[in-house]
């Protein structure tokens, strides 16, 4: 992932020479790519607000979201109007950010901790459906993380369990497939890099 890093970080280079304020790059992939690790890896490098787009799941058990259709799952899993608004506008205004994550805790509504960013050159927005088509106007770099298949599902495994892996997949694959197929396939990435 470290080649991963090192070619996202590269180009993030080029663009702070071509353009001024901040870069907005949205780190995007199906689950278990390795987004997060690259995103640590970037900020290793350079200094960015890395901002994980899971802090703003809008909640909702599995078997909800099973039921409903794939573009409704890829279009309301997560409030990327609240990662415009609380986020991306404040930090590319030159002010400070301020977000109430979603409460993993208790599995329902918004976490009573904020996080707070102080605006910087580069916002790495990091989730699957980050370079979703409402956020292009903001997007100076979507980067499209692949990796197999079946590396990813044993990284999901690895994290969550057997049995969470299979009732994510049931859920949530329909999804993935439709957003990083027909939404955004990978052409319409501006780089793509793959995880080790």
């Amino acid at each position: 992932m470290n080649r991963a890093a090192d070619t996202v970080v590269k180009r993030i280079q080029e663009l702070k020479t071509e353009r001024v304020g901040v870069l907005v790059v949205a780190l995007d992939g199906p689950s278990g790519v390795g987004k997060t690790t690259i995103a640590k890896h970037i900020a290793e490098r350079i200094d960015v607000v890395h901002v994980l787009c899971d802090d703003f799941f809008v909640g909702g058990r599995n078997p909800f979201w099973a039921t409903q259709s794939a573009q409704y799952q890829i279009d309301n899993v997560i409030d990327w109007r609240r990662i415009r608004r609380e986020v991306i506008e404040p930090l590319k205004a030159g002010k400070p950010a301020g977000w109430h994550p979603f409460n993993w805790d208790t599995f329902e509504g918004l976490s009573p901790r904020m996080i707070t960013a102080e605006p910087k050159r580069v916002l790495i927005l990091d989730g699957a459906f980050s370079a979703r088509q409402e956020l292009q106007d903001v997007l100076d770099l979507a980067v499209l993380v692949q990796t197999g298949k079946d590396v990813r599902v044993g990284r999901i495994i690895q994290r969550e369990g057997a049995e969470y892996s299979e009732m994510w997949h049931a859920t949530w694959q329909k999804a993935m497939d439709y957003y990083f197929e027909i939404v955004r396939p990978p052409e319409s990435f501006d780089l793509i890099v793959d995880s080790e």
